[in-house]
């Protein structure tokens, strides 16, 4: 059995394992160096939580849409020029989470998705020879007072319900919590099984060698179509001609979206772009990745220093990149770590592609137009928490056999129900 997995993301490469683990030949398409920072698997915020069961869409948020949209140095932006096309796609995302019967509905689905995540990715850096890339350990989310904690009650509150362990961090006890905590900061709440990527890049490229070693081959092509014989793909196509295969795993970030569509299923998915700052110093001390809700922004400590990402950027995926949100991210990280302010010439900036889908799910299952072809996309901000999980599901469906958690709410025939499609 031969499958093609078409992307290289972090998606990509743990369903490309957990393939060859079930005794598939895999070959895998991506025009893209594996772990380049083409990849939205690059310059992550690299923690790994089942917090991250609850989307970016939530009952507040159309409330800050506008402040967001036009202040200076909002967490947000559209570029004028994308306004019209990405609109219908922004109201649904907005709508999606805009009640607690909505958002409880989609966290009760990303909930199992996200469970049990830090495990899984610990278990996976082991199998591929490199435990060092993945710490477990607490996830803190900071609050400068009460009345932002309470802002976030709902979340928590169905966090809690969903199954996360969390616990609440005292003023008194914060300094022995976090011992170096920002600036401004009086109390918080701990997600005790959590975890962190030290080498985003570094974890893809070592995943890669341990499947190559094994028999896995890597074309750098992009997949542009596939013909389909008796409601089979038997063959993906590439510029360099055809790749014949007996399944196809579809996990190629944004470019999915017509792929999909050459399979009969039409997806309402755009690129949110993120950025992060990777300093090449880390005198914060912090050792455990913190949360800033109130600037939007994460931190976490790496092997190449420390890292912060946030951002969210409606653009066309080929616009050049909008480096003022760099300012922006360096701006809040030292309001929170006044220290990191001279090392901003020496760190790295870097923008990415993260495939979100409208209604903040990923889709995961079979394609309509044809039996054998599996998607595994559209993950947004939970692809690296997600991946190993998604990666299971996979094979699941590649078998045959009932994947470990519910998947209907990730069906891409889920799109076909609403009136209005924005892809």
């Amino acid at each position: 059995m031969h499958t093609v997995v078409v992307g290289a993301g972090i998606v990509g490469l743990a369903a490309a394992w957990e393939l060859l683990e079930a005794g598939s030949d895999v070959t895998l398409l991506d025009p893209a160096p594996i772990g380049s920072d083409a990849s939205a698997s690059y310059g992550n915020g690299s923690m790994i939580s089942p917090a991250f069961m609850i989307p970016v869409s939530n009952p507040g948020l159309w409330r800050k849409v506008p402040g967001f949209l036009l202040g200076r140095d909002s967490p947000m932006s559209v570029r004028a020029v994308d306004f019209a096309r990405l609109s219908t796609w922004a109201i649904n995302f907005v709508l999606a989470g805009a009640t607690e019967a909505r958002l409880r509905g989609l966290a009760a689905a990303l909930a199992p998705l996200t469970r049990g995540a830090p495990a899984l990715h610990e278990a996976f850096s082991r199998a591929i020879g490199r435990p060092d890339l993945v710490q477990r350990g607490p996830l803190h989310y900071l609050y400068p007072h009460e009345e932002a904690l309470e802002g976030d009650h709902l979340a928590w509150q169905l966090r809690e319900h969903f199954g996360v362990e969390k616990r609440l961090v005292t003023q008194a006890e914060l300094r022995c919590a976090v011992p170096n905590s920002p600036v401004g900061y009086k109390l918080g709440i701990v997600v005790p099984d959590s975890g962190f990527c030290n080498d985003t890049s570094g974890y893809s490229k070592a995943i890669w060698k341990q499947l190559a070693s094994r028999g896995a081959t890597w074309m750098q092509e992009a997949a542009t179509g596939f013909q389909v014989e008796n409601g089979r793909v038997v063959g993906v196509e590439t510029s360099k001609g055809r790749l014949r295969c007996d399944s196809v795993v579809i996990a190629a970030g944004h470019a999915s979206v017509k792929l999909a569509a050459a399979l009969g299923d039409r997806v309402p998915l755009k690129v949110e772009r993120g950025y992060s700052l990777q300093y090449r110093e880390n005198p914060t001390g912090l050792d455990s990745p913190l949360m800033l809700p109130d600037k939007r922004i994460a931190i976490t400590p790496n092997h190449l220093g420390v890292r912060v990402a946030g951002q969210v950027e409606l653009a066309h995926p080929d616009a050049p990149p909008n480096w003022d949100h760099i300012r922006i991210l360096h701006k809040r990280a030292t309001e929170a770590y006044p220290e990191l302010a001279p090392h901003l010439q020496t760190a790295e900036r870097w923008m990415g592609r993260r495939p979100s889908m409208s209604d903040c799910k990923p889709v995961i299952g079979l394609s309509s137009g044809a039996s054998n072809a599996i998607y595994a996309f559209g993950h947004a901000h939970i692809g690296l928490t997600t991946a190993p999980r998604t990666a299971r599901i996979v094979v699941a469906l590649m078998k045959g056999t009932d994947p470990e958690i519910p998947v209907r709410p990730f069906s891409p025939r889920r799109f076909r129900r609403t009136s209005a499609m924005d892809a």
